[in-house]
């Protein structure tokens, strides 16, 4: 559809009509795709593209960078963890892919991290998923939190010391995708869950 004037007529069994009020609709078109990169060299910032019409939203470890306005297309990270971008403006909204950054104490300066090779299957999914953890993972308790892509905590699981392998039910679920964060004491990260 386009930006235009609108408006809508309705006919009952019997034929008799109705219609509405004519009224201006604007329809706004897909969001860009949002992407950010560390700058390690230089100014040690975190800098995302600047789409001047769209708000920004960042994350870190899933829950939202308080301080932040919603045009800081460039910030300085203070802490370790998985950060995200969103843009969003008029009900529109969409998230950057997640980075892990992991900021080194005795200096402040921040480097990205490798990620570990999880596996998640079936993804996307129509009900329960298989997470498999690493042996380098797996040698500590591991925490898995479920969250929907406005950040709310929808579940939360944990895995003890020396077991690699979670069964996730997501059956009553809205249809959609969902952030699972994958911590223990030494390591954070993010991964993507689509459910149909």
């Amino acid at each position: 559809a386009d930006t235009g004037l609108y408006h809508a007529v309705v006919r009952d069994s019997n034929g008799c009509r109705n219609e509405s009020v004519t009224r201006f609709i604007m329809v706004e078109g897909q969001p860009p795709t949002p992407y950010f990169l560390y700058n390690n060299n230089g100014n040690r910032k975190i800098n995302a593209t600047n789409h001047e019409n769209w708000h920004v939203r960042w994350y870190l470890d899933g829950d939202t960078l308080s301080g932040l306005s919603d045009t800081a297309y460039q910030f300085e990270p203070n802490a370790s963890g998985v950060y995200q971008l969103e843009y969003y403006k008029r009900g529109c909204n969409a998230f950057s892919d997640t980075n892990f950054i992991q900021i080194d104490t005795s200096t402040g300066i921040a480097k990205p991290k490798t990620s570990y090779n999880i596996n998640i299957y079936p993804n996307p999914t129509r009900g329960d998923v298989t997470i498999s953890l690493p042996g380098s993972l797996a040698d500590k308790q591991t925490e898995f939190l479920l969250r929907d892509v406005r950040g709310r905590t929808i579940k939360e699981r944990s895995l003890p010391k020396g077991e690699a392998q979670l069964r996730l039910d997501m059956a009553g679920l809205a249809e959609g995708m969902y952030l699972l964060q994958i911590r223990n004491a030494d390591h954070v990260q993010t991964e993507r869950i689509v459910l149909q």
